[in-house]
Formats: structure tokens, C-alpha cells, sequence
């Protein structure tokens, strides 16, 4: 069993037109959980300049490492029948367990 935490970045509507069915588009980027720093460099060191370039790669959507994503494509019969409301910015666990895959909302 595999267990993940996931954030919901962007919900779509879509329209299938092979099938002539609408449903949505849910994208789930990896949950990251931000450290709190509450301290003030003082000087130039280079932690200081880890955070800098942390920051500026953040803020211009550069990243070191790739985020993980699951893009669902769901009609909507398909997205009822998972039986949870999906909300941007919502911390969600995925779990992978025998062929099946489950999610559950995550409760702080």
C-alpha cells in the first residue's frame, strides 16, 4: 500500500466529443508542506542564498525537481461515483492498495 498527500490545483470542465459526454479535469500536484523560517539573516551567508534563489525559482515557476501530478479526465457519472467533492487548494490522500486507488480528504 502507498500512501501520498496531494493538493487540487485546478478543476476544468471538459466536453468529450468522441463520446458526447461532460465531465471534468482535476489536477493534483504533490502537497509540499512549507517550512516556517522566522529567522533574519543577518549578512550574506549561504543559507541566505539558498532561500533567495529558493524563493526567485518559486515566484518565476522554476523548480529543481519536478512536482508530481495526477491529471484525472472524468465524466461525470465517473467523478459521482468516487463519492468526494474535489476543492482547489484542498489537501487530499491518495492511496494505491491492490489495483484500486482511493482518495480521502486530509484533515488538519
Amino acid at each position: 500500500m502507498l500512501s501520498i498527500k496531494v493538493t487540487v490545483t485546478n478543476i476544468a470542465s471538459i466536453y468529450d466529443q468522441e463520446s458526447r459526454t461532460r465531465g471534468r479535469e482535476i489536477i493534483l500536484d504533490e502537497y509540499k508542506e512549507e517550512k516556517m523560517n522566522n529567522t533574519i539573516p543577518m549578512g550574506i551567508s549561504p543559507d541566505f542564498i539558498n532561500d533567495l534563489m529558493k524563493n526567485i525559482s518559486q515566484t518565476f515557476g522554476f523548480s529543481a525537481k519536478p512536482s508530481q501530478k495526477i491529471i484525472l479526465k472524468l465524466s461525470d457519472e465517473e467523478y459521482e461515483s468516487l463519492g468526494i467533492k474535489f476543492e482547489v487548494n484542498d489537501v487530499y490522500i491518495v492511496t494505491f492498495n491492490e489495483g484500486k486507488i482511493e482518495f480521502s480528504r486530509e484533515h488538519f
